[in-house]
């Protein structure tokens, strides 16, 4: 059950990161949200 529930719990995560890197970069597109500088270098 502990295994399940994790895994669920990772799914959900990846699906929020998802969603948030997609509106972000959205936002990106339209130029409301300026690049940041060394993020691709992290």
């Amino acid at each position: 059950m502990k295994t399940g529930k994790l895994r669920k719990n990772l799914l959900t995560w990846s699906k929020l990161q998802m969603l948030y890197c997609i509106k972000a970069g959205r936002e990106w597109q339209s130029g409301s949200m300026p690049p940041v500088e060394g993020r691709e270098n992290v």
